[in-house]
């Protein structure tokens, strides 16, 4: 009787975990985790399928997430702006897999290019994000 009461009590104790675990992710509405997972990813230049995976699905989300992540120093930053561009790109690589409707439209995506491209000095730097931002307007128009 002893080692089936603390069976249940451990069964309980890893079911109550797994709930939560499971309910934090429900609750990470912006995705921060996913793109501050995806931004250590880039930064090692390691790419995983689960990165991949997280990357197609994103779509707008991933610039929510960027301005709740980021500070304004970090935004006006030429190697963090170079850091964000490829991330932006391959969030909308393929619209059709985003998710969540909305987010298969770069509002917000083309708000932050275009902040960038107000605080950018370099010009090299502006053409990339100028060329991110075609990119994403392309993408966008490809969603069926």
């Amino acid at each position: 009787m002893k080692y089936y009461v603390m069976a249940l009590c451990g069964l309980a104790l890893l079911c109550g975990f797994v709930i939560d675990n499971k309910g934090q992710e429900k609750t990470d509405y912006y995705s921060i985790k996913s793109v501050q997972f995806l931004l250590k990813e880039d930064s090692v230049g390691a790419k995983t399928g689960e990165g991949s995976k997280i990357r197609s699905r994103l779509g707008d989300k991933v610039s929510v997430a960027l301005l709740k992540i980021l500070s304004e120093g970090d935004l006006k930053n030429p190697q963090k702006i170079k850091m964000i561009l490829p991330l932006i790109r391959s969030c909308f690589l393929y619209p059709n897999f985003i998710e969540i409707p909305e987010d298969k439209s770069p509002k917000v995506t083309l708000f932050l290019l275009r902040y960038l491209e107000t605080v950018a000095v370099d010009t090299a730097l502006k053409n990339e994000i100028s060329e991110t931002m075609k990119f994403v307007k392309d993408k966008a128009r490809e969603v069926k």
